[in-house]
């Protein structure tokens, strides 16, 4: 016997495999039904995005040292790096794109890419400003320049800081190599450590 034809339709197929497997069960056509969920686990075994299959990501720049996740959300990212000089100045911040970052164009998709700039900005805030003990972003504004490429060492850079009152804003630019792929603002309401 022919295996049934099905539409080739990766989002369809699935949802109709119960009914379709039931009936031809109750017919006893058992091998067709075999057929039927043989076919559809290997597209969905084929069905990798094209990012999950690219190269590997470019290596790690010198001086950069894994960051210790500061919390569970955190982590999610994946390996986060950071370069300190230790003069002073803002620290760069790195980790590379990766397929669960990805979009469906396999490039980083613009939620991460905006999840990353307000995590980093926060991490400045806290390094530039040590007065400050509790703080949340209530603004953030996000920039895209260009994707965010699959495999890609992107890295968070401090472009400036400044306080009014309760608030401070800082800027930021997100950049693969020479490329900046964001720029971000982020506004955070602060409250400074108690004294003495």
């Amino acid at each position: 016997m022919n295996p049934p034809k099905l539409r080739d339709d990766r989002k369809i197929v699935p949802l109709f495999l119960p009914a379709i497997s039931g009936l031809l069960f109750r017919h006893g056509l058992s091998s067709a039904r075999a057929w039927v969920i043989k076919t559809v686990m290997v597209r969905k075994k084929t069905s990798r995005p094209a990012a999950s299959r690219r190269s590997p990501p470019h290596p790690v720049p010198p001086g950069f040292v894994t960051l210790p996740p500061v919390s569970a959300f955190f982590a999610t990212l994946g390996k986060v790096y950071v370069k300190d000089a230790g003069d002073g100045t803002a620290p760069v911040y790195g980790l590379h794109v990766r397929p669960k970052h990805a979009n469906r164009h396999g490039t980083g998709h613009g939620g991460f890419l905006a999840t990353l700039a307000d995590t980093f900005m926060a991490a400045f805030v806290h390094h530039q400003r040590p007065e400050i003990g509790t703080m949340w972003t209530v603004r953030l504004t996000m920039e895209y320049k260009r994707p965010a490429p699959m495999g890609a060492w992107l890295e968070g850079h401090l472009t400036g800081i400044e306080r009014e009152g309760d608030f401070v804003t800082a800027h930021c630019e997100l950049r693969a190599g020479d490329v900046v792929t964001n720029k971000a603002t982020a506004v955070f309401k602060v409250i400074d450590k108690k004294r003495g």
